[in-house]
């Protein structure tokens, strides 16, 4: 990346946060480890066990203090949705999703990256219709979507960590597969230039005042 930084809060669950990483990086981190500090500040706000339903409870507050109008926000959830299909609402998580992806989209440029696949057959099934509905909802609110479920799908590192582990957190070599595939997207350099742009046309040089945790 060039042209100045890009100060982005990444939003979601486990996953997001890096469970089951021995590094405790993450691909939120090792993605960071792709740019020196000066293009890209990353703030991990992943929370183990969340829903889209808690998703929506805190995503302001904790973003609020912490970027910019125009900052990058990039959105990953729906996994623990799946998890409890049996019991959830699956409406009301699509309207919920629909409703954070659509404010988010007014202050900020957003990224969602969909839910990636677990080692399980039928929560695939799941998280394979549920991420292209979210996914939706992202594009139609004009953001942009990262697939990580198609990318990782048939990916013979992905495949190995779902197996070798929990069935839905991977270990080191699959956080850093994912970083490398978002790294290497275009949809991530265009969620970059975006944020880039508008943060250079409102002239921002900090951050939007606000109630947001430090």
């Amino acid at each position: 990346m060039s042209g100045g930084p890009v100060r982005a809060a990444f939003v979601g669950d486990s996953l997001t946060l890096g469970i089951g990483d021995p590094g405790r990086l993450g691909w939120v981190g090792r993605l960071s480890r792709h740019y020196p500090r000066e293009e890209l500040l990353a703030y991990n706000l992943g929370v183990p066990g969340e829903t889209v339903r808690d998703i929506a409870r805190r995503w302001r507050c904790e973003t609020r203090s912490r970027l910019p109008a125009g900052g990058l926000l990039v959105f990953s959830f729906g996994t623990n949705d799946a998890l409890q299909r049996a019991s959830a609402d699956r409406a009301s998580v699509l309207t919920q999703a629909e409703a954070i992806l659509g404010q988010a989209s007014r202050d900020h440029v957003v990224l969602f990256v969909t839910p990636p696949p677990s080692g399980d057959a039928a929560l695939n099934t799941f998280l394979a219709g549920l991420g292209k509905e979210l996914a939706g909802h992202a594009e139609a609110a004009g953001g942009l979507v990262f697939d990580a479920f198609g990318v990782l799908s048939k990916d013979p590192v992905w495949r190995e960590q779902m197996r070798s582990g929990d069935g839905l957190h991977p270990g080191e070599a699959g956080y850093e597969r994912l970083a490398e595939r978002v790294a290497a997207s275009g949809v991530w350099r265009e969620a970059c230039d975006r944020a880039r742009a508008r943060f250079n046309s409102a002239g921002s040089v900090g951050v939007r005042t606000g109630t947001g945790s430090s």
